[in-house]
Order: structure tokens, then C-alpha cells, then sequence
């Protein structure tokens, strides 16, 4: 007789593979044209949330995004990145949940290379010195967001 176990994080507790590591950089162009990179936010906290129009976990999370982007912490950034849509259903998203943060096109799929990006929804959570403290794959919970934010509120 064999017993097999398969021991599986709790959901929200996956700290994935670049937790207590460098964040990637990256500079990708935002719905309205401009120019917009992780290094725009040296020195504060950023949320990176890896989306699609087409993710039901993703419309199921936005509405605790854009609540979070609304109230956050004074220097805390929240950022999307799109993942495999268009920049026309992006915007319909946006417009749709009153998406007050910047969302950056990644038409390549070069930052969800360079972030090992499983699938989406996906989400860093990067303290002030550049560093992914957090990691939540799949969608986001409010208990999720406030614990994950404690690992990169800074003094």
C-alpha cells in the first residue's frame, strides 16, 4: 500500500516564486498613450494586478481594486496590467468599474514573462525598496488585501 500527499498552500497564502525578490522592471504604454513604468514609483508601495476584460475572476475582484485605489494609504500605487485583450475592451473595463488607476497594455507579454505569471487574475504586492513581499494567485479577497498590505506598509 502507498499513501501519497500532496500538501497545497491555504488559497490566499501562496507566496509564489518571486516573493522576497527584486520586482521586475518594466515600461509599457497606458490606455491614454503615455509612457509608464515601475520605476515612476520608486520609493512607494505598488500593486501590480495582472488583468483581461474577458476574466470573470477579474471583474469579480475590480470593484476591491478601485475601492482600494480610492482609499489607499497615502504612496500606495495600484497598477494594471492588461493580459492578452485589447486596448478596446480594456477601456469598456475601465469605464465600466470606474477604474481610477493606470492600466498598461503588455501586448508582447513580456512583463508577464518577466513576473512568471501563472494566470490571471495575478497580483504583486511590492514595497518601497522594489521588493515582491506578496503574491496572490487568483482573485483577490478583502482579508487577501489586508494581509498582503501589511507585508509592504512601511513606517
Amino acid at each position: 500500500m502507498t499513501v501519497t500527499f500532496r500538501v497545497t498552500p491555504p488559497s490566499g497564502m501562496d507566496r509564489g516564486p518571486g516573493v522576497d525578490r527584486p520586482a521586475a522592471s518594466f515600461d509599457l504604454q497606458t490606455l491614454d498613450g503615455r509612457r509608464l513604468g515601475l520605476g515612476n514609483y520608486a520609493g512607494r508601495p505598488v500593486i501590480v494586478n495582472f488583468w483581461a476584460s474577458w476574466c470573470p475572476p477579474c471583474r469579480e475582484e475590480a470593484p476591491l481594486l478601485v475601492q482600494l485605489a480610492r482609499r489607499a494609504p497615502q504612496g500606495l500605487a495600484v497598477v494594471g496590467i492588461l493580459y492578452q485583450d485589447t486596448a478596446e475592451n480594456a477601456q469598456r473595463f475601465v469605464d465600466e468599474f470606474g477604474v481610477p488607476y493606470a492600466t498598461l497594455l503588455d501586448p508582447q507579454g513580456t512583463a508577464a514573462i518577466d513576473y512568471g505569471l501563472t494566470g490571471i487574475p495575478e497580483t504583486f504586492f511590492i514595497d518601497r525598496t522594489g521588493m515582491i513581499r506578496a503574491h496572490q494567485v487568483g482573485v483577490l479577497s478583502q482579508a487577501d488585501i489586508d494581509a498582503k498590505l501589511r507585508t509592504i506598509a512601511g513606517p
